[in-house]
Parts: structure tokens; sequence; C-alpha cells
């Protein structure tokens, strides 16, 4: 994935697009797994919001089929075992790295649900921009 493809791909989750083909994205039949892992950045609604990487896992094999291979951008998943009444299920992993003996919080990492069994979307932020994204994305 180059880093144009991964701006649209994150366009996406800031816009929660409720479901988007990654052949619209990528015009290329994805195999097992597709990432970009490298800083980039998103203009989006009046914030730039700074990602760490996006990594999508696909399950099965490779078939003409999997041009329908999708995600489900407008919704990201929760964490439902810690829901309580009245209070939002959480969302997101916060990633960590040591530095001097310390774990620092460098980004949060969320899911996206996708349209095949056994595959799923992650996406990270970093840590600066992990307020402006939920804000963006409503939460």
């Amino acid at each position: 994935m180059s880093e144009s493809q991964a701006i649209e791909f994150a366009t996406h989750f800031l816009k929660k697009t409720p479901f988007f083909y990654t052949w619209d994205v990528l015009h290329f039949l994805p195999r097992d797994y597709i990432q970009y892992n490298e800083p980039f950045e998103v203009w989006y609604s009046g914030f730039t919001i700074h990602f760490r990487g996006i990594d999508v896992g696909i399950a099965g094999p490779v078939t003409a089929n999997r041009v329908k291979f999708g995600i489900y951008a407008g919704q990201v998943v929760t964490d439902v075992q810690i829901y309580s009444a009245g209070e939002k299920p959480e969302i997101g992993e916060v990633v960590y790295e040591e530095r001097d003996g310390r774990k620092v919080p460098v980004g949060k990492r969320y899911q996206y649900d996708t349209n095949s069994e056994g595959s799923d979307c992650w996406i990270l932020v970093q840590w600066e921009s992990v307020r402006d994204f939920e804000t963006c994305i409503g939460y």
C-alpha cells in the first residue's frame, strides 16, 4: 500500500463511510495482508490527524471474489466486555513503547470489521492525535 492509498483509507474512517471496497482504494487484488506502517497525516474537518499505520489481514484464499472484500468504516469496534449501563464501551487499544525503562503511550490502535469472516482492519493513530481522531469519528 502506498502513502496516498493509506491516506485514502484513513479518510474513509474519518468520514465514517458505512462501507467501502478495498479494490476502490488499492486498484489491485489484495492477497492475504496489506499494510502501510510509516507515519502519515490526514487533514480532515479542521484537524490534522497523525497516523502510525494501517494493517488489513485478509482470511481465506485469493479469488476473483476478493474484489468484493470491504471494510465497515462507519463504526469502530468496541470492547463490549467492559460496557456498563450508562457508559460508552471503550474503543481502541493504547500502544506503548519503552523509553528510559518506562512504558510511554505512543498511539492508539482501532479495529474495524470487514465483510469477510476472520479478516480484520486496524488503524494506529499517533498519541497526540487520539483526541482529535475520536472527535472526528464522533466518539
